[in-house]
């Protein structure tokens, strides 16, 4: 799915084109930025140091993140990209790493899945000793430094939809 992020925020929040350029139009260079952040987020390059954490990994993150924050749109637009890549992750987006899934997932797929949700409900709560425990899982640095910044963004993207729908009419 490759959109203009004005075009991906107008899909999730359920805009039209027209509502959404009157709304975000005004913006470009953070609409553009948005689309860019997205990316460089989502694709795993050759080269990229967090190869590790390849795309399916990182849409889970992301869908996990969405489903924590209660984001149904962003949540549906995430599941949408795996089901895309033909990644069967729903129990673990659903569940996280306590449900049956999650259990039976490998100790790497457990940690990220309990530091999205440290991340999204109780960012202020995380400490050195919880990156630890990604490095003890098998995460690299870089990779812990990926998977934060798309809970982040995750949570960016959660905030800027609630936000058009308002404005554009609906409800957040």
């Amino acid at each position: 799915m490759t959109t203009s992020t004005q075009d991906t925020l107008a899909a999730i929040a359920g805009l039209d084109p027209a509502t959404a350029a009157r709304l975000t139009g005004h913006r470009p260079d953070a609409t553009a930025a948005a689309e860019a952040s997205l990316g460089a987020l989502l694709d795993v390059a050759a080269d990229d140091e967090a190869a590790g954490l390849d795309r399916s990994t990182r849409l889970l993150a992301a869908a996990r993140a969405a489903r924590v924050d209660g984001a149904e749109e962003v949540l549906a637009y995430y599941r949408e990209l795996l089901d895309e890549e033909g990644a069967v992750a729903a129990e673990l987006v659903a569940d996280g790493a306590d449900g049956l899934a999650g259990r039976a997932a490998s100790r790497r797929v457990r940690a990220l899945l309990r530091h999205v949700d440290l991340l999204v409900l109780r960012p202020a709560a995380a400490t050195p000793d919880d990156v630890d425990a990604l490095r003890i899982a098998g995460w690299s640095t870089p990779e812990i430094v990926v998977l934060s910044q798309i809970v982040s963004f995750v949570s960016y993207q959660t905030r800027v939809v609630a936000g058009l729908r308002v404005l554009g009419g609906g409800t957040a």
